[in-house]
């Protein structure tokens, strides 16, 4: 037999107790997108619901079915490893892709080899900006990101509209297109992250062998953002700080002090007025015990 001949596009689409939002994801690609060289995998992380009864397994779609939670980034590292694609795109569970808005990412890349990766314009269901790119996370860039960047780009989209593109040090997982060769070189994502800032390590490694990503402001996709997550806090809200955590650890090593001192703070405040007491204790236990 030849070689098999390799497809245009992998869609990695990582699914978790989803409900009805992972097949308007996989419904929206199959509407919108006119290639006809590629496919889309799910892989599933041990799902308790239906969402996966709804997604139909044909020679587009393969489902990858994990028999337990591994964790974002895991689990497409897996099915980036089952990807038969030249470009790998990782889209969210809970993300509609808009009319040509992958062929553009796909254009853009093959017109501008300079970078690397490129993620689109990320929009609420109301049409309202959504952030989805960044600066290189520190302390400060992190401050700067809760309280100010994305009121500033909501702002800035106002006046300027799609002509808000530029060169970014991260994009955000809901969705980016990157070369597969270029994903394997780097190793994928980290797996110690089992969820949060998984994306943003996975850009300063690119940034670091040479690559270059940016956020292209003219494809859109629509972002159901924390739709799928927020019934899922208790088990999250944890995680979220270790993954915060092991990132300082693993590149801002001497900022951890004062971070874990900052989250210790705001936790303890937080369980004074919290109703969701044990979470926050869980999570207060997690930020003390944890060691670099």
């Amino acid at each position: 037999m030849g070689k098999e001949l390799n497809l245009k596009i992998s869609i990695i689409i990582v699914n978790f107790n989803s409900g009805d939002y992972l097949f308007k994801t996989v419904d929206s690609i199959l509407r919108n997108f006119s290639e006809k060289s590629f496919e889309i995998i799910v892989v599933d992380n041990n799902s308790s619901d239906d969402s996966l009864k709804k997604v139909k397994e044909n020679k587009r779609i393969k489902i990858i079915r994990l028999e337990k939670n591994i964790g974002f980034g895991a689990a497409n590292n897996r099915g980036v490893k089952e990807a038969k694609g030249e470009y790998i795109l990782i889209l969210n569970n809970d993300a509609l892709v808009q009319e040509n808005s992958i062929e553009k990412l796909i254009d853009f890349i093959e017109k501008n080899p300079e970078f690397s990766a490129v993620g689109p314009l990320v929009l609420y269901p109301d049409k309202s900006f959504q952030l989805s790119f960044g600066r290189e996370i520190s302390l400060f860039n992190e401050f700067i990101l809760k309280f100010f960047y994305e009121r500033y780009y909501k702002l800035i989209y106002k006046i300027r509209g799609k002509r808000i593109s530029r060169e970014v040090d991260w994009l955000s997982g809901v969705c980016f297109l990157i070369k597969k060769d270029i994903y394997e070189k780097i190793g994928g994502f980290d797996e110690n992250f089992f969820i949060y800032l998984e994306d943003c390590d996975f850009f300063k490694r690119l940034k670091e062998v040479g690559h270059r990503a940016y956020f292209f402001a003219e494809p859109e996709i629509i972002h159901f953002k924390g739709k799928t997550t927020e019934k899922f806090f208790s088990f999250i809200y944890p995680l979220t700080k270790k993954s915060q955590l092991y990132y300082y650890c693993k590149h801002r090593k001497g900022s951890l002090p004062l971070l874990k001192l900052y989250l210790k703070l705001k936790l303890s405040l937080k369980l004074l007025f919290s109703k969701d007491k044990d979470i926050i204790k869980n999570t207060l236990k997690v930020v003390k015990d944890y060691e670099c």
